[in-house]
């Protein structure tokens, strides 16, 4: 195969994986703006900036009840949040055949995420959107997703130079 059309074969995925990001994130969009404050589970539209608010909201409600049910911001918004930076490791590697470091992926996903947050933040502030707010804890998140996709790169790698001397 030729080199050019595999390198933008894996350009694209980059690409493709960006456009995920961006449809999971920020869609759906409103056409007609609208300027009124939104409230969506217990976060206004302006936004979550205390990284603590889910645990302590957590911590606050074991206190009086055993309902697993305190954890569903866990389920649907912190792990949802987390897988969706594992690929990111994966992709950055294989898109552009350099090796990065995890401190490197931790940039890029911490900008990656930054940028997403603040889109999110301008579309709900513009009107243009709902239930999408800025939210510390997401961008907590991507990097501890972007960190164990990295570790489970590195896991593998090791793993393939363990394997290939083991069965020389």
């Amino acid at each position: 195969m030729n080199i050019k059309k595999t390198k933008t074969k894996t350009k694209l995925v980059f690409v493709l994986y960006l456009l995920v990001i961006f449809c999971i994130t920020l869609l759906p969009l409103k056409l007609k703006m609208n300027l009124n404050n939104i409230s969506y589970h217990g976060i206004y539209a302006n936004g979550n900036f205390n990284p603590l608010f889910t645990i302590t909201k957590i911590i606050e409600k074991l206190q009086y009840t055993t309902d697993v049910s305190i954890f569903e911001p866990v389920v649907t918004n912190f792990v949802p949040n987390v897988l969706l930076y594992v690929p990111l490791a994966f992709v950055l590697m294989f898109s552009f055949k350099t090796k990065y470091t995890l401190s490197r992926i931790v940039v890029i996903a911490f900008s990656m995420s930054l940028i997403t947050q603040l889109l999110q933040l301008f579309t709900v502030m513009v009107g243009m959107t709902y239930g999408r707010v800025f939210d510390i804890e997401d961008i907590i998140a991507n990097i501890i997703g972007s960190v164990l996709g990295y570790a489970l790169l590195y896991g593998l790698n090791v793993h393939k130079k363990w394997l290939s001397t083991v069965f020389k």
